[in-house]
């Protein structure tokens, strides 16, 4: 092999390289978004539930008020 061939292959190795770690760095930050993704979304889902979780027990306190119970009619 000459020198051309051998310089031509390091640089063919070099870029290999380079484009092993942009590849690496681009998983890198999908996976980040991914955990941005889930974590945002549990947190809406989590309040969600907590907001209907106090709608139904307003509801309860204001039926049991009205003199009714849930599933029995009148008290």
């Amino acid at each position: 092999m000459d020198i051309k061939t051998l310089e031509e292959e390091y640089k063919a190795l070099l870029s290999d390289r380079a484009g092993e770690i942009e590849y690496l760095q681009s998983l890198q930050k999908q996976i980040k978004q991914l955990k941005v993704n889930v974590v945002n979304s549990f947190s809406l889902h989590f309040a969600e539930i907590r907001v209907s979780y106090l709608l139904d027990e307003m509801v309860v306190k204001e039926v049991a008020k009205a003199g009714f119970s849930l599933g029995r009619g009148l008290k």
